[in-house]
């Protein structure tokens, strides 16, 4: 999908037009590629459907069901997927602020010798920042292990 660059030397010369206007010109392209979209990814699908009917005849519905049974699993674990990057955001976000404030009050931490506890607290952010990150990848691994190996079986023939 080409972007909406723009030159600096455009840039420049129409700032104020392109501030309202670029952002909808993007937007419309959006629209219009989605809209476009809409009618050509099913008609897609039927087509593959009929030439891989034509090659392997009733086999196409193995096909079909592995179709079938793969998209809600894989549209489930990319939500999973997605639930945990907003974690870790939000983790990220606190262990930020952890830092910030012992930054901001390392006088008083290094004179109360607090840097144990300190260190604890961003330890305990991190880990479960960690545990956010780690089941992230591992729905992104499921996700992505089971597009490949579904894809990968039907080649050669076998159930995944």
């Amino acid at each position: 999908m080409p972007s909406c660059c723009v030159t600096r030397r455009v840039r420049l010369r129409w700032s104020s037009w392109l501030t309202c206007a670029l952002p909808f010109a993007c937007q419309m392209q959006q629209f219009v590629n989605g809209f476009n979209n809409m009618w050509a990814v099913p008609l897609r699908i039927v087509g593959a459907m009929y030439l891989l009917y034509l090659q392997v005849g009733l086999g196409l519905l193995g096909a079909l069901a592995v179709l079938l049974i793969s998209i809600p699993l894989t549209t489930t674990l990319m939500r999973r997927a997605k639930n945990y990057q907003r974690m870790i955001l939000r983790s990220t976000d606190r262990r930020t602020k952890i830092i910030t404030e012992i930054l901001s009050g390392i006088a008083v931490v290094k004179l109360y010798a607090w840097d144990e506890p300190m260190r604890a607290r961003v330890a305990q952010a991190r880990a479960l920042e960690l545990k956010f990150v780690n089941g992230f990848l591992v729905c992104l691994a499921l996700g992505i292990q089971l597009v490949v190996r579904c894809r990968s079986s039907l080649h050669r023939g076998e159930r995944c």
